[in-house]
C-alpha cells in the first residue's frame, strides 16, 4: 500500500458505537483533558485550603477578643464544601480516564453528566461566595439593614477569602475546558 492510500485511511472516519467519530490519533485531546483535570484538582485543593485557613483575629473596645474565619459563614463553608467534592470526584474521574482503556458508553455518559454537575455546582459556590465577599467589601446602604463594610475592619480575612474565590474560578475554568476537550475526545462536541 502506498503512503498516499495510508494517509487517505488515516483521514475516514470511523464508526464506533453506531456513532460517526474521528480516528484518535494523535490522542491530544485526551493529554488536555487529564492535564486539565490534573490542574482543576490542584486549584480547587488551594481554593479550600486557603478558604479553610482564612482567619483574622478583631480587638473589640470592651477588651474582647474574636476571631473571624470561614466557619462563621454558612456561605463560605459551601464553598468550601463544594470545593472539596469537586476535588475529590475529579480525582476519582482521573483515575478512571487513565487507567479504563476499554470505556463503554454507559461509562462516558456517567462521567460527562458527573463533570456537568460538578461544574455548575463550582459556579454556583463561587457566586455565592462572590456576593457575599462583595457585601462584606461594600456593604449595604438600606436603612432598614444597615450592613456595613466589614472589610474595612477584616482587611486581612476578605483578602484571603479573595484570593480562596479567585483560585476557585480559575480552577472551575481549567474543569469546563476538561470537559469541552473530553468531548470533543469522544466525538460529542466535533
Amino acid at each position: 500500500m502506498d503512503p498516499e492510500g495510508a494517509q487517505q485511511e488515516l483521514n475516514q472516519p470511523l464508526m464506533v458505537n453506531w456513532r460517526l467519530q474521528q480516528p484518535q490519533w494523535p490522542n491530544i485531546y485526551r493529554s488536555g483533558v487529564i492535564t486539565f483535570r490534573a490542574i482543576a484538582i490542584i486549584l480547587l485543593a488551594l481554593a479550600a485550603g486557603r478558604m479553610g485557613t482564612a482567619n483574622q483575629d478583631v480587638y473589640f473596645p470592651n477588651q474582647e477578643i474574636h476571631t473571624f474565619t470561614c466557619h462563621d459563614y454558612p456561605t463560605f463553608m459551601y464553598f468550601m464544601s463544594v470545593n472539596i467534592l469537586a476535588c475529590v470526584f475529579s480525582l476519582v474521574l482521573q483515575f478512571i480516564s487513565v487507567y479504563q482503556k476499554d470505556k463503554t458508553m454507559w461509562v462516558q455518559t456517567l462521567i460527562s453528566s458527573i463533570d456537568v454537575v460538578m461544574v455548575a455546582l463550582l459556579f454556583s459556590a463561587n457566586g455565592a461566595a462572590l456576593a457575599l465577599y462583595l457585601l462584606s467589601y461594600n456593604g449595604l446602604s438600606i436603612e432598614s439593614l444597615s450592613w456595613n463594610a466589614m472589610c474595612d475592619t477584616l482587611f486581612i480575612f476578605c483578602s484571603q477569602v479573595l484570593n480562596a474565590i479567585t483560585v476557585s474560578l480559575c480552577g472551575s475554568v481549567a474543569y469546563t475546558i476538561a470537559i469541552v476537550f473530553n468531548h470533543v475526545n469522544y466525538g460529542t462536541l466535533a
